[in-house]
């Protein structure tokens, strides 16, 4: 959910639409599911029963939003192209695009682009490596939880004071992995780290077996407006050595950051 006041969430429970809203739920679930679901799986993950489940996905099939194989739905190529207009009109992907491009075929490893909504971050664009690429989350559209990846906490970082503790009080600092940083003030120590440096490692908290190495990108009146991070099997971006790998990282964020209009020394803090 955007962040809205309660005058305006209020609102939008009023008026919303009850069909609209168990239809959104549906996609939702579907969109989250790593396989197609049948219609009484989905009816207990949304709090439906079978028959008004039965009816949306009817409308939902014909309107090319799902599909479905035998007894079970899955999303459908609807979503593909709506998400595809979106994507293609958002101008930081414009532009990174060939910076990210670059930067994979340099570093051989899957460098990411990603936007902040509502507490979390979200993978807009992904140049893949010429290895295996083994991290589930960077692919395009998903999202991961802010604190607990080197992209999220590199945003973070520059975040104001007010909205930082907002988040962290909204999403909670909970554990993902044994590494994952749990405690308050450990991780806001952490971050201050992040600042100094504009550079962020995930090691392992977000997913096992992958390190991750972030920085923020800035817009041209000097606010986060996102993120590029690189990411790959922890052992092998080791051994490509963390400051060397840093360093690039933080090239590339720079870049994206000069070409969104932005300039040294005047990021809000």
């Amino acid at each position: 959910m955007p962040d809205w006041d309660l005058t305006e969430v209020q609102e939008v429970t009023e008026n919303r639409v009850q069909t609209l809203d168990r239809s959104l739920d549906i996609l939702e679930e579907l969109a989250k599911s790593k396989s197609p679901l049948g219609v009484t799986e989905i009816g207990k993950r949304v709090g439906l029963s079978k028959s008004t489940v039965h009816r949306i996905l009817q409308t939902l099939c014909w309107r090319g939003y799902i599909e479905k194989n035998e007894e079970h739905y899955c999303l459908g190529l609807k979503i593909v192209e709506l998400g595809s207009t979106l994507l293609n009109d958002l101008d930081i992907r414009k532009i990174a695009g060939p910076i990210l491009e670059q930067a994979a075929t340099t570093l051989e490893e899957a460098v990411h682009l990603v936007l902040y909504d509502s507490g979390e971050v979200v993978y807009i664009d992904t140049k893949g490596s010429s290895q295996k690429i083994i991290n589930m989350y960077s692919k395009v559209g998903r999202r991961a939880p802010i604190h607990a990846t080197a992209v999220g906490k590199a945003m973070l970082s520059f975040l104001p004071e007010n909205k930082l503790e907002e988040i962290i009080s909204k999403k909670g600092l909970y554990k993902i992995t044994e590494k994952t940083i749990t405690n308050k003030e450990e991780f806001l120590r952490h971050l201050g780290q992040v600042r100094k440096e504009k550079v962020a490692y995930d090691d392992e908290e977000n997913e096992v077996g992958i390190y991750c190495i972030g920085t923020p990108v800035f817009d041209y009146s000097g606010n986060i407006i996102g993120g590029v991070s690189v990411s790959g099997p922890a052992t092998r971006i080791k051994e490509k050595g963390l400051k060397e790998t840093a360093a690039i990282v933080k090239k590339i964020g720079e870049e994206v950051s000069t070409r969104m209009g932005f300039l040294p020394g005047k990021a809000r803090i």
